[in-house]
């Protein structure tokens, strides 16, 4: 505020008030003796106000939570759900970092990690969360094009879609209904998943699905089921941390988050998948 406003303001709260709060002497202004007070008491006031927003502050200070991840986990899962997170555990920062490869988890850059697979060491520890189930995906306008996909060997007449950390699941669905001689050369390769269900979601193929990360997908009538047969990975989806960070309050809201979310996810897919459907374990190749 100018000079002139403050004299204004002053002048303003002397009238409300009916005394003087302020006199001019020689040196400038000198306040009055009832200035003085109402000083004392706003100085004290504001000193009391900033007190409490830093003790509110101290008391309410956010904690980051590093995360790393596939970038399909992230894309696909997790970013869609970090609002219910942040909602659910508003003193915690939740950071996503989506990655091919597992850095910062042994130097300690990172608190914890959603990784395929287990990491259970002298110095690490995983608490699995759940068995990816894969099996092809595609938009429904492609149901409706000339190549029918009436049995599983239909497949083979259009464009597969996936990524390279798909082509065992690819291969394992396909020897799971009886095509053996499956050249995964064909696939239409993408640098991660999340990619290829982009693709399937314009038409332009049939990617591989994987349950939990499509489910929503196939409940909003954006991608479709041609066929109920879908495979199992042995190799679990886990959380990830150093031992010592296991049991740190951040690490335990972010697993009880997660396991959760995973149960809401679960009723989804069970709501939305063919009530036939037959799952095999892709290490046995048989339908269940």
């Amino acid at each position: 505020m100018t000079p002139g406003a403050v004299s204004r303001q002053i002048s303003r709260l002397e009238t409300e008030l009916g005394c003087p709060l302020l006199v001019r002497q020689h040196r400038g202004m000198e306040p009055t003796p009832a200035g003085h007070i109402l000083a004392q008491t706003l100085t004290n006031t504001f000193d009391q106000i900033d007190a409490t927003i830093r003790d509110i502050r101290a008391n309410t200070a956010v904690e980051r939570l590093s995360v790393f991840s596939h970038a399909t986990v992230a894309v696909e899962w997790l970013v869609p759900r970090i609002g219910s997170f942040h909602r659910s555990h508003p003193e915690i920062d939740l950071q996503l970092f989506p990655m091919l490869e597992p850095k910062g988890l042994y130097d300690g850059s990172v608190d914890a990690g959603v990784w395929s697979g287990t990491e259970d060491g002298p110095d690490t520890a995983s608490e699995p969360l759940f068995y990816p189930e894969y099996f092809p995906i595609c938009s429904p306008a492609l149901l409706t094009r000339e190549t029918p996909l009436t049995q599983p060997g239909d497949l083979l007449k259009h464009t597969l879609l996936g990524s390279s950390y798909q082509f065992d699941s690819w291969k394992g669905w396909m020897q799971t209904v009886g095509i053996t001689d499956f050249d995964v050369g064909r696939i239409q390769r993408f640098d991660t998943s999340a990619h290829a269900y982009r693709a399937a979601r314009d038409g332009l193929g049939i990617a591989l699905g994987q349950r939990l990360f499509v489910s929503n997908d196939i409940a909003a009538g954006t991608l479709v089921m041609p066929f109920p047969i879908g495979v199992r990975d042995p190799v679990p989806y886990s959380l990830i941390c150093l031992r010592s960070r296991r049991q740190e309050p951040k690490t335990r809201a972010f697993l009880e988050w997660l396991r959760n979310a995973l149960q809401e996810a679960d009723r989804v897919a069970q709501s939305v998948l063919p009530g036939d459907m037959k799952m095999a374990h892709s290490s046995q190749n048989k339908l269940s």
